[in-house]
């Protein structure tokens, strides 16, 4: 007995035939539908939908979340997919489809800057050069640093972004509006330690202390000669490697 399957959006009927098997992403985790399967209703994953025609072929589509409804008979099991939106695969313009993706991560990228300045604006930190997507700033003080790291994460996090960061206090070589010296490539390369959304800490332990902040005690050797201390950007500590002047996003 094959399955009644009907595919929706609130302007049209997607897709509607027999099948053999469904297999649909929920909120929850994976979920396979073939005939005489128990009532049903779940919130879908924006995912692809897999269709199995009773010929053995298959049908994908692309749905944008929405829900899926199972309702069985004696002699028939119907599945409804209603999705606020939903394409075949084989209707996707890939090139245009590779476009609006563009055009999305482009807008998110404006998104993600302007808050990261107003961030800098406010912790009184100074933008020093812009590399792909990180960022490389100056403060006049490390606690300030660490606190406008954690605030960065906190207002992208909506936009469905997380950064890693690291802090590192040293002396730089001012030239123009750029920085350099090995304290700006340090800082650099203590942020590549840091997982996602963290932030990794050089030592600016006691700097920090004097101004509230607190990290724990446990400490790693970094080329036998730096030592590190780590803080979570979620908001809880543990101990790991780092912190700096230096943040990425992706």
């Amino acid at each position: 007995m094959a399955l009644d399957v009907h595919l929706v959006t609130p302007e049209r009927e997607v897709w509607a035939g027999s099948a053999e098997m469904v297999i649909a992403r929920g909120t929850d985790g994976m979920v396979g539908i073939l005939s005489g399967h128990a009532p049903l209703l779940i919130r879908l994953s924006i995912a692809p939908i897999r269709i199995q025609l009773e010929d053995g072929r298959w049908i994908v589509a692309v749905v944008d979340g929405g829900f899926l409804h199972v309702t069985s008979a004696e002699d028939s099991t119907r599945v409804d997919v209603l999705a606020s939106f939903a394409e075949l695969s084989d209707d996707i313009d890939r090139v245009a489809a590779q476009a609006r993706v563009e055009q999305a991560q482009a807008r998110l990228a404006q998104g993600d800057d302007a808050s990261a300045r107003a961030e800098l604006g406010r912790y009184r930190g100074r933008e020093i050069d812009t590399a792909g997507d990180g960022f490389l700033a100056t403060f006049d003080g490390p606690a300030r640093a660490v606190r406008c790291a954690r605030a960065i994460a906190d207002s992208v996090r909506d936009l469905g972004i997380q950064i890693r960061a690291g802090v590192h206090t040293g002396e730089v070589e001012v030239d123009g509006d750029a920085v350099r010296g090995i304290a700006v490539h340090i800082g650099a390369r203590v942020a590549a330690l840091a997982d996602h959304a963290d932030m990794t800490l050089l030592p600016v332990q006691l700097f920090c202390q004097s101004e509230g902040l607190r990290y724990p005690p446990e400490v790693a050797a970094v080329g036998k000669v730096l030592h590190n201390f780590a803080a979570d950007l979620q908001g809880g500590r543990r101990p790991d490697r780092t912190v700096g002047r230096w943040w990425r996003r992706w």
